[in-house]
């Protein structure tokens, strides 16, 4: 039996059979056995490597003929690893262990998410597995942090606005706040590395990941959720930028896709929901403000709080479809990014 309490979170257990799937069961098992051949094998310092990962439980379980065929479908594995982390308890009782590792292989930065069992003890502190873990990582999260990794963005025109923000159709648009951030690509890389299931939330990663990145000073907030890896600005003999400053970059890129949003979704919409203020409001901004943007971000904050005066006095109501609403979230989202970029202007100018 345990006592659960605000250290529990800290630890892993040994579960009671009865209280588990068969398939996490199975996970718990694999993983354990795994673990008694490594530590005889490995020194600790070289045991993340060696680990069951995700990728290698999805043919673990395919290949098993100690599982029904439900017990090992996608969804009786996401469960499992669900019910391991104790998800809907937030994480009080858990009874294994997830955290990403990040290395290079053929030129490439490889993540794969490991999986931790309990052993012989009955309680397992996670601490010094969680920090092993992440020194493992430590040469690939200096490269990063460095900046000697370059992101290839492909895009058209001079910002990645489709990034952000993409119409595929009027039932399919995709609005991302969070696109070009710092968290972003780390996110990438492991929901890959996650697949076939469902990506789990790495918040003990990023809450490591951004303390070590404090050591960096090139490793720039805009707000806790959204960094950036910011450059060494180069200027011209003239005063002239000779390379547009990270937190430039990012402002026109997000306010050029929040206007298209609004102007390309929200406007039909409030048109169609006859919203007639709401619509005289957009074609209000779209008559006021020019489609051509300053070379100075500063000089666009009336069009960002035209924006913004949009979104906050959008009327929401039953009217307006689920999806729609999250996207008017999203877009919001990045209004508050937008005026979190604005506050480090004079970092730029300094």
């Amino acid at each position: 039996m345990h006592v659960e309490n605000a250290s529990t979170k800290n630890s892993i257990f040994i579960p009671s059979s009865f209280k588990i799937t068969g398939t996490l069961a199975f996970i718990l098992k694999k993983v354990a056995e795994r673990q008694k051949n490594i530590e005889s094998l490995y020194s600790f310092e070289k045991h993340p490597y060696y680990y069951i990962t995700i990728d290698y439980l999805a043919e673990l379980i395919q290949n098993t003929s100690s599982l029904t065929e439900d017990e090992k479908s996608k969804q009786a594995v996401d469960q499992a690893l669900e019910q391991m982390l104790d998800i809907y308890s937030n994480g009080r009782v858990k009874y294994g262990y997830l955290y990403p590792i990040f290395f290079r292989e053929d030129k490439k930065i490889i993540c794969k998410i490991v999986i931790i069992a309990p052993q012989k003890e009955p309680e397992t502190e996670i601490a010094p597995l969680r920090q092993n873990c992440f020194e493992f990582s430590k040469e690939i999260l200096d490269t990063i942090l460095s900046g000697k990794v370059k992101k290839n963005l492909e895009y058209e025109g001079d910002y990645p606005v489709e990034l952000v923000y993409k119409k595929v159709s009027s039932e399919l648009v995709k609005l991302n706040p969070y696109a070009l951030s710092f968290e972003h690509e780390f996110l990438i890389l492991m929901t890959k590395a996650f697949h076939p299931y469902n990506y789990i939330p790495q918040d003990d990663f990023f809450e490591d990941l951004y303390n070590y990145s404090k050591n960096y000073e090139n490793f720039l907030e805009i707000n806790p959720k959204y960094h950036i890896i910011d450059e060494e600005l180069e200027i011209s003999k003239e005063g002239n930028f000779l390379k547009e400053p990270k937190i430039y970059f990012h402002f026109i890129t997000l306010i050029q896709a929040l206007e298209k949003f609004v102007m390309d979704h929200l406007s039909p919409l409030t048109e169609s929901l006859n919203y007639t203020i709401a619509h005289s409001r957009i074609k209000n901004h779209i008559e006021t403000f020019s489609p051509i943007y300053s070379d100075y971000p500063e000089n666009e904050h009336s069009r960002l709080n035209s924006l913004n005066e949009i979104l906050q006095y959008l009327p929401i109501d039953e009217s307006i479809k689920e999806k729609d609403q999250q996207l008017i979230e999203k877009a919001k989202k990045i209004v508050t990014i937008l005026y979190d970029l604005e506050k480090l202007f004079p970092l730029v100018n300094e």
